[in-house]
């Protein structure tokens, strides 16, 4: 695993806003955004997207008006090559990602029994909207087989699928799944620190 201390990546960033070259302002909110990623990251906090990184580290985009603009700035800049922005400016967005920061470092880390409970949140709760998709499709899928069930096609197309099911459920088979299952676990976990920077106050 890689480590890095906040003062030294911070350091990098201060470089670049010191001169005053727009690329070297923009190249700088850029890296900001990096920290702040790979902070998210290191703390373990889960989500495909920054969004949902961001919520389960406590900030609403909707209720954080500085996050939300540092991050439209930094979106302004990966889009418009030729967006321009002042130095005070960018001063103001690196300070808003250092907080941030600072605030997600000093938080305890988010432990196995959170992200547990995030899974619950997102996947299980009959308030989210992925509960609900989730049900619709194994209602869908139970009417088709019920449908299947009365026709002679069907029938047949079951009777595959239940001896498949048989083999796949057989004890043997269970324990090798069982097996492959940990050992890819195992590996990705490695591989996943391995790769991972840990960010250091």
């Amino acid at each position: 695993m890689k480590k890095a201390k906040l003062s030294e990546l911070w350091q990098e960033v201060e470089s670049s806003l010191a001169g005053d070259k727009t690329a070297g302002i923009k190249f700088a909110i850029l890296e900001a955004h990096k920290i702040l990623e790979n902070t998210l990251r290191s703390q373990g906090y889960p989500g495909k997207t920054l969004k949902k990184q961001l919520y389960w580290a406590g900030y609403s985009l909707e209720d954080e008006d500085g996050i939300k603009a540092a991050l439209e700035k930094r979106d302004d800049i990966l889009r418009n090559f030729d967006y321009d922005l002042s130095s005070l400016e960018a001063e103001e967005i690196i300070k808003m990602y250092k907080k941030i920061v600072h605030e997600i470092v000093t938080k305890p880390k988010f432990s196995f029994k959170n992200k547990l409970k995030a899974f619950y949140k997102i996947q299980l709760n009959p308030k989210s909207i992925l509960f609900w998709r989730n049900l619709g499709v194994i209602v869908i899928v139970l009417c088709l087989i019920k449908i299947l069930a009365y026709t002679e096609f069907g029938k047949v197309l079951l009777g595959v699928v239940v001896a498949i099911t048989d083999l796949v459920i057989s004890w043997i088979s269970v324990a090798a799944i069982m097996f492959i299952v940990i050992i890819v676990l195992l590996v990705n976990n490695y591989l996943d620190k391995k790769s991972k920077i840990l960010i250091k106050e």
